[in-house]
């Protein structure tokens, strides 16, 4: 899908392989912000 890669892989490593070893090693850069309502009273 375009995006650089974060560590060094060997050349014959399928994109999926790579993907997981960047989210095993801390890598992906990837923040989930969730909106939580506020409790009524």
């Amino acid at each position: 899908m375009g995006a650089p890669v974060l560590l060094e892989v060997p050349e014959n490593m399928n994109p999926v392989d790579t993907a997981l070893l960047e989210f095993e090693e801390g890598l992906i850069p990837i923040t989930v912000k969730r909106l939580v309502a506020k409790r009524k009273s």
